[in-house]
């Protein structure tokens, strides 16, 4: 049996891969995995980001992380913009050159997908589109109906937000080494510079939670998992609990 981490762009990904690997419980394909410890779901295999819930094979037990949209959109404009720099160096595809031509600021981008123009509304449709990372969370680990067929398989599901804590728990969950920490500095965790503007007026905000409006959704129902476990508040169980029956329900 096997552990996977599916890595969702600009959701802390990268820091939680960065502490297993450190800690000596991760490791990738291309790696000798007996030379990895074992956690009581298995070794960790990690994956970059096309991996998604359809590929974990049945009966292999996952974990991730989730970000609110609008906060993940910022977060990926800005990398991508500045070409992944400074942790990595990834040129612009033609596609995203275009799209920072045309909107050279978050705000141009969603205000115009908030606009009356309709040329300018669909050209800021395609640049989300294109731009890397800004594409849709739902895509990764399903809707939530998706996601409910598979609760079985999921040990954890943890928040940006929260990343310090679900990693505290996740430290128990795992039975990793007291000492193991997350990096902290922004390039080796790959997080976003605090100094850069990431004002967005109302109609510009609202317009993104529109077109992010299936990944809220996910969102919604994941938080109420992460309640119902106590993931990113308090030192969970190990296992899965069963669900109430309310949210083995839940719609997308």
């Amino acid at each position: 049996v096997t552990l996977h981490l599916i890595h969702i762009g600009k959701t802390g990904g990268t820091a939680l891969k960065r502490g297993l690997r450190r800690a000596g419980f991760a490791y990738w394909a291309s790696d000798d995995a007996a030379q990895v410890r074992e956690t009581p779901y298995g070794r960790i295999q990690l994956h970059h980001h096309g991996f998604r819930m359809q590929d974990v094979p049945p009966g292999d037990p996952v974990f991730f992380c989730l970000r609110d949209p609008v906060d993940r959109f910022m977060s990926a404009f800005y990398s991508r913009l500045n070409k992944g720099q400074p942790r990595y160096y990834f040129d612009w595809t033609e596609a995203e050159r275009r799209a920072f031509e045309a909107f050279p600021t978050p705000q141009r981008l969603a205000g115009a997908l908030a606009g009356d123009d309709a040329d300018q509304r669909s050209l800021a449709e395609w640049a989300l589109r294109h731009i890397r990372h800004t594409g849709f969370m739902v895509r990764s680990v399903g809707s939530p109906p998706q996601l409910r067929s598979r609760l079985s398989q999921v040990v954890y599901i943890a928040r940006q937000e929260t990343l310090d804590t679900d990693w505290e728990q996740l430290k128990v969950l795992l039975r990793l080494p007291a000492d193991a920490a997350l990096p902290t500095g922004s390039r080796q965790a790959h997080r976003r510079e605090t100094a850069l503007d990431t004002t967005l007026d109302r109609d510009a905000r609202a317009a993104l939670r529109r077109w992010y409006r299936r990944d809220y959704m996910l969102l919604r129902y994941c938080e109420a998992l992460r309640a119902w476990h106590g993931w990113g508040a308090g030192i969970p169980p190990l296992g899965v609990a069963r669900l109430p029956h309310e949210l083995q329900r839940t719609r997308g």
